[in-house]
């Protein structure tokens, strides 16, 4: 058996092509952006897992290189990232006339409250307590705090809390 046709009027027969036509077009229409999303997924998904790549080599690298002083620096006012890094280079300079490094690692990132701020690992022989005089007598902008480190080979927590703000293509970090 099954259904009975339905008569069409020439113009019923005309909407419905006119119909069938529109729903077409959107069909291709919504299928083009569907693609054109999962292509942008692909792409994203691929720089992730580059960045993350690249991020757990960098870390790694950072850890083997036995790094013994965790430094953070801040500044009262608001800078630019020009003028900070600037401050940080001259910083570092100094720093290498009153004690003797065998390396140096910064990045600058943003705070919460979007302040700039520095944190700088650094293999040193010199004592603790004559470093931090040393820092806060040089970087006289703001917040100063020095800590000792010791190189754990398994743990990189805070190799990956450094450098969690350091992309593939970024300038925000130099190793010294």
């Amino acid at each position: 058996m099954g259904r009975k046709k339905k008569i069409k009027t020439i113009q019923q027969k005309e909407d419905y092509i006119i119909r069938r036509r529109e729903q077409n077009k959107l069909n291709q229409e919504n299928f083009r952006k569907r693609r054109k999303i999962l292509n942008t997924i692909k792409l994203i998904s691929s720089k992730l897992k580059e960045e993350l790549k690249y991020k757990e080599e960098l870390s790694n690298y950072l850890k083997n290189l036995g790094f013994n002083y965790f430094i953070t620096l801040t500044t009262k006012n608001l800078t630019t990232y020009d003028n900070l890094k600037r401050d940080t280079d001259y910083l570092i300079t100094s720093l290498s006339i009153d004690i003797q490094y065998d390396r140096m690692f910064y990045v600058i990132e943003k705070g919460k409250l979007g302040h700039l701020h520095i944190h700088i690992l650094l293999k040193s022989n010199c004592n603790l307590n004559k470093l931090k005089k040393i820092v806060k007598w040089k970087w006289n902008k703001g917040f100063v705090d020095v800590k000792t480190i010791y190189s754990n080979t398994e743990d990189t927590k805070l190799e990956n809390y450094i450098i969690k703000e350091v992309k593939l293509n970024s300038n925000n970090w130099l190793i010294w």
